[in-house]
């Protein structure tokens, strides 16, 4: 049912005292998704893909496995490992990536590539199909809790993984939260509509772009270079900046981290799209550190 409101007698006491009406679709996103494996994904969760397809459709952002602008984890749905040790939390054996790491590069070379198949969900389970050794027979889907692998940890030096003794990155490796890894990335994604095939810069972002802005964001403690709000735990309002706008260069001069709303006040960057509620969360953030709820620098 569509209702009818006439709003021009506020619209004009609006102009009558120089205020411009919000454009409220600049709120939504405008992104359109023609790959229909990527709408599937975004619709459902997660899709199982295998062989031929998967090399289609499976591409590097930044040093993170995607399907078009949707990050994804790949891994092997038929393990040579039984249900008893896929049913422990987490499996003994089987693992997920996050990035094209050097286990995956070596059953590519094997030409066992089509073993792993694609997965969006942000719970930790992942579907795969147990091997009873005995009988030597498959037996029927199951979702199993796996732990990330940890060349893939190595690479993007995740809560500084590659740094840590043995048993440090044991602890990690226990501790690790799919939802909160996926978050802690999500600002990679949201940026990359940001520029047309006009004013997009020369350069794009290095594969270990990943591991750079987790780093960069984590070594300034989580905190906007311009606002000063601390967004610990909330790693997807706080993006790194291209000074020069090249997304190639990415020498610590010219990185700086910005909360989602100063990153949206930088130049070339105001198409940058987000849900009205992460502005709403930025400046409730702000509020409760004591700041401004406008950022005085940038007035956004």
């Amino acid at each position: 049912m569509r209702i009818e409101v006439d709003f021009s007698g506020l619209e004009a006491a609006l102009s009558s005292i120089g205020g411009v009406k919000a454009k409220i679709g600049q709120l939504r996103s405008s992104r359109q998704i023609a790959n229909p494996i990527e709408l599937e994904i975004i619709e459902q969760g997660s899709i199982v893909l295998t062989g031929a397809e998967l090399a289609k459709h499976l591409s590097t952002t930044a040093g993170l496995l995607s399907i078009g602008n949707t990050q994804i984890t790949i891994h092997i749905f038929d393990p040579f490992e039984d249900g008893k040790s896929l049913s422990d939390s987490p499996a003994r054996k089987t693992q997920f990536h996050v990035t094209d790491c050097k286990s995956i590069e070596d059953m590519r070379d094997k030409g066992l590539g089509n073993r792993y198949v694609s997965a969006a969900r942000h719970d930790g389970l992942f579907e795969v199909r147990p091997f009873d050794h005995e009988k030597q027979v498959r037996g029927g889907k199951m979702e199993a809790r796996l732990q990330p692998c940890h060349h893939c940890m190595s690479a993007l030096n995740y809560c500084h993984y590659a740094e840590r003794t043995k048993v440090g990155r044991a602890e990690i490796l226990a501790d690790f939260n799919l939802e909160k890894f996926f978050e802690d990335f999500k600002s990679i994604f949201r940026c990359l509509p940001i520029y047309t095939s006009d004013t997009f810069p020369m350069g794009d972002y290095p594969k270990n772009w990943a591991r750079i802005t987790w780093e960069t964001r984590n070594k300034v403690g989580w905190i906007c270079s311009c606002c000063g709000v601390n967004s610990s735990g909330h790693a997807s309002l706080l993006h790194t900046h291209h000074r020069d706008g090249n997304r190639g260069n990415v020498k610590p001069s010219n990185l700086e981290v910005l909360c989602l709303a100063c990153h949206k006040s930088r130049p070339f960057h105001s198409g940058l799209v987000y849900p009205a509620n992460h502005k709403m969360r930025i400046e409730n953030l702000r509020i409760a550190q004591h700041l401004p709820r406008i950022c005085k620098k940038c007035e956004i």
